[in-house]
């Protein structure tokens, strides 16, 4: 009995030390709050002891039978712990040079839906470059260019991408050669989904295929979620009579709303769209221009030009003027204004607007605007007509000036004014003037009366004889007053005949001199 009685109160003792170990070792939050009439001790750490028959520790966790542990489970997070300023974000992979840039899509280490940041420049001097990605596997991440600009690649494909979903911003890329059989953009070759590209500046070339689609940032867009801020200088080759070439995308699909202060330049294209496109114009995509946007001029005459020089949140530096075609008009700069004038030479040209771009790594691009510039003839006084066609010596015609009426193209309006003649049938639609010499139709219509238009015509398309044959010349005269006939659905006119053309035969009038 008396062992027995020795072993119960050894396990008392065990029970006791085990349970004041646990209060000692309680988290914080574990702890019992003391009462508020309790004496507060002047020792900081001191915990209060539990009564004999207490625990620390809270019931639930206590064994509730001899022999049996205590649960240890932490309690359950609460709902703040997965909100969203806890949730880890993805590190970036960062890139520093050429090879870890071919990396990507390539490497297991740098998946297509990867988060990418650039590091540094990069300049390829001229290396060849395989685009990221393709048009079955596109790139799914992001690429933040952080600023820096990746020069000098030479791409054998669509663009930097070949298939663009994911995200591009705050790169530029300069001097890029892109050659493709197909669709093709320095940036992509073709951009859809949800794809953002934000603050995007390009400088190179694109030779791609006959009728490929093609544009400087990308060869199509499909949809995305934003194109904004993105500038594309790039000069295209090889598209042939493609209606889907543009200075920023050649064939476009996405809505109109997608792009927002985005800036190309008619030296490089046509229009920011090609013009085949599913939406072809946006007031997000515009150009920078001069006041006025062009210049209709008088050889001998100027005109003045003044350039845009708020240029700076687009990263370009006015620079000045030139001329594309000093034959047409010289350029003499003042400031940010230019006197153009115009040589004795008719016809169309540009003056170009030059900026400078500074690019990341020192380096420095020229961007050109054109403003169309348009020479006419300068007529000083009227001149009149002399006759030009001996088998129609035809009434000469007195040419009177009127003050010119238009403003942009302020050229001389000329009206005529036959003289009094004799008595001429005025031809005022083609049903008449296949009926002249047919009495038949009008007693009047005979082949040695004298005609006259009196309006511009349009063939009706049917078979059509030529007026006058060898057995019944005509012997009148035909004079057309300036309009036009207009004979481009008329394809029945043979040739080959023996006689062809308006007039099969025609012979001067003859007149009786009263001799025997």
């Amino acid at each position: 009995m008396k062992k027995n009685h020795f072993k119960s109160i050894t396990a008392l003792a065990l029970a006791f030390v085990l349970a004041f170990g646990a209060v000692a070792y309680a988290a914080p939050d574990e702890m019992p709050e003391p009462s508020a009439t309790a004496t507060q001790s002047t020792q900081p750490d001191e915990v209060e002891t539990p009564q004999a028959g207490e625990s620390a520790l809270p019931s639930d966790t206590l064994p509730s039978e001899p022999g049996q542990e205590a649960e240890t489970e932490s309690p359950l997070p609460d709902a703040s712990f997965f909100s969203e300023d806890s949730i880890p974000i993805t590190e970036s992979i960062s890139i520093t040079s050429l090879a870890e840039l071919q990396k990507i899509g390539q490497d297991e280490a740098y998946p297509l839906d990867g988060s990418y940041v650039l590091a540094s420049d990069i300049d390829a001097g001229g290396a060849a470059f395989a685009p990221i990605g393709s048009a079955d596997a596109p790139f799914t991440g992001t690429l933040d260019g952080n600023g820096y600009t990746v020069a000098g690649l030479n791409i054998s494909g669509g663009g930097l991408f070949a298939h663009l979903t994911g995200s591009v911003r705050s790169l530029s890329l300069r001097d890029i050669t892109v050659k493709a059989d197909g669709t093709a953009g320095v940036l992509a070759g073709s951009i859809s989904g949800a794809a953002e590209v934000v603050n995007v500046f390009i400088t190179g070339s694109v030779e791609a295929g006959e009728a490929a689609a093609v544009g400087g940032l990308a060869g199509t867009v499909a949809g995305a979620g934003k194109i904004s801020g993105v500038q594309a200088y790039v000069s295209i080759a090889g598209a042939g009579e493609s209606k889907l070439v543009g200075a920023l995308i050649g064939g476009n699909n996405a809505p109109a709303e997608i792009y927002e202060n985005c800036v190309w330049s008619n030296a490089y294209a046509d229009s920011a769209f090609g013009v085949d496109s599913a939406v072809a114009e946006s007031e997000g995509a515009y150009r920078l221009q001069t006041d006025p946007s062009y210049l209709a001029l008088m050889t001998g005459t100027s005109g003045t030009l003044t350039a845009n020089t708020d240029t700076s949140a687009y990263g370009l530096a006015f620079q000045g003027f030139e001329t594309t075609d000093e034959a047409i008009a010289t350029v003499e700069q003042n400031g940010a204004a230019a006197t153009v004038t115009a040589k004795e030479a008719v016809g169309a040209s540009d003056v170009a607007v030059v900026y400078e771009h500074t690019f990341s790594d020192g380096s420095k691009a020229e961007i050109r605007f054109f403003t169309p510039v348009i020479v006419s003839k300068n007529i000083s006084e009227p001149l009149p007509l002399e006759p030009v066609d001996p088998i129609f010596p035809t009434q000469i015609e007195e040419v009177k000036p009127l003050e010119p009426i238009d403003s942009i193209f302020p050229t001389q309006i000329e009206q005529t004014q036959a003289l009094e003649g004799g008595n001429v049938i005025e031809i005022t639609s083609w049903e008449q003037f296949e009926n002249i010499g047919n009495t038949e139709y009008d007693p009047a219509f005979a082949m040695d009366a004298d005609y006259a238009l009196a309006a511009d015509l349009t063939a009706d398309g049917e078979p059509f004889t030529p007026i006058g044959t060898e057995e019944n010349p005509f012997t009148g005269t035909f004079d057309g007053r300036t309009f036009t006939i207009d004979l481009s659905q008329n394809e029945s006119i043979d040739e080959t005949a023996e006689y062809s053309g308006l007039f099969g035969v025609v012979r001067p009038k003859e007149t009786d001199s009263g001799l025997q």
